[in-house]
C-alpha cells in the first residue's frame, strides 16, 4: 500500500463483492488499524458506494501500520493490508525532488510511492557502508554503565539532547561527545586528578540498562558527494529493476548492468561514500 508522513491523511479503502465478483454492501464493515506501538484503532467507516468502503485516518505515529477490514453478515469477507508513514522530523539524505531531477523522471509521476520507497532503501545501504547516520534524526539509545566509555550505535552524533544517568538528567557539563561524534565520556571530579570543576574523566554509573543518552545524529549541512552517493545507489536500483539492461561485456566497467539481478552498490556510490565513512572504535 502507500506510504505517507507523518500528519498526511490516509485515504484507505476496500471494494466488497458478492459471489459473482460484483460490487455489492455487506451488512457491516469495520476496520481496525495496528499501530507501530502495538496499540489499535477503529476509525469510522463510509459507505460511500455499492460495496465502496473508505476511513480517512491521520496517522500520529511513524513506522507500519497493519489494516484489517471485516466485512460480516451478506458477502462477508476479510482483507488485511499495511502501509508506512516517516517521521518529518528525520532528515533524508535526498529529497523527493532530487530523485526525480536524476532519475530524469517528470515531477507528476505514478511512480511516486515507488520512488519514495527506493530513497528509502538507497539511504539505508548508503549508511550501512559508511557506518554513520548520513541524513539527520533524534536517537534514543540505552546502555549499561559501569564503562568508561559509551560508544554511541548510531554515529556521527552532532549534539548531545539529554543524558539519563540511573534516573537523573546529568548537566551538560558532566558528559562529553569526542570530535567523531561516536565516544560519550563522563565528565567527574572523583579522581585524583581532577580539579574543583568537572573535568577528568571518570566511569558510567554500574547497573544494566543504567545510561539513557538522547542525541542528534547525522550532518548539519550534507556534504554534495554524499548526496551523490545515495542518488547513484538510488538510479542503479531503479534501473536494475526496470527491465532490459546492458549486458556487461569484456570491456565493461563495474557498474553495467547485467539483465538479471547485480550488486545493490555500484562502485562510483562507494568512491563517493568512501570519505564519509568513520574510522572504527576498537
Amino acid at each position: 500500500m502507500a506510504s505517507y508522513d507523518l500528519g498526511d491523511v490516509a485515504a484507505l479503502g476496500i471494494t466488497i463483492t458478492n459471489a459473482a465478483g460484483t460490487a455489492q454492501n455487506a451488512t457491516s464493515v469495520a476496520c481496525t488499524i495496528t499501530l507501530p506501538d502495538g496499540t489499535s484503532v477503529t476509525p469510522t467507516v463510509t459507505n460511500s458506494g455499492a460495496g465502496l468502503y473508505d476511513i480517512a485516518y491521520t496517522p500520529t505515529l511513524s513506522g507500519r501500520h497493519v489494516v484489517r477490514w471485516v466485512a460480516t453478515g451478506t458477502n462477508a469477507s476479510a482483507f488485511t493490508d499495511e502501509f508506512s508513514v516517516r517521521d518529518l522530523t528525520t532528515l533524508p539524505v535526498v529529497s523527493y525532488d532530487m530523485a526525480l531531477s536524476h532519475l530524469n523522471i517528470p515531477a507528476a509521476s505514478a511512480d511516486e510511492d515507488e520512488i519514495r520507497r527506493f530513497i528509502d532503501a538507497a539511504q539505508d545501504l548508503a549508511e550501512n557502508y559508511v557506518g554513520a547516520v548520513l541524513g539527520r534524526r533524534t536517537i534514543v539509545e540505552t546502555y549499561d554503565g559501569q564503562t568508561d566509555v559509551l560508544r554511541l550505535r548510531s554515529p556521527r552524533a552532532i549534539s548531545i539532547t539529554t543524558v539519563v544517568e540511573s534516573g537523573v538528567t546529568l548537566d551538560s557539563s558532566q558528559y562529553k561527545l569526542d570530535d567523531t561524534g561516536q565516544r560519550l565520556y563522563r565528565l567527574t571530579t572523583s579522581t585524583i586528578s581532577a580539579s574543583s570543576s568537572f573535568g577528568a574523566y571518570g566511569y558510567w554509573a554500574s547497573g544494566v540498562n543504567a545510561v539513557t543518552v538522547t542525541y542528534i545524529a547525522g550532518y548539519t549541512v550534507t556534504p554534495p558527494a554524499v548526496q551523490q552517493g545515495v542518488l547513484e545507489i538510488l538510479r542503479h536500483l531503479w534501473q536494475t529493476q526496470r527491465g532490459a539492461a546492458t549486458v556487461m561485456n569484456r570491456m565493461g566497467a563495474g557498474d553495467d548492468f547485467y539483465s538479471t539481478p547485480t550488486y545493490s552498490l555500484p562502485r562510483r556510490a562507494m568512491e563517493l561514500l568512501d570519505p564519509a565513512s568513520l574510522s572504527g572504535i576498537a
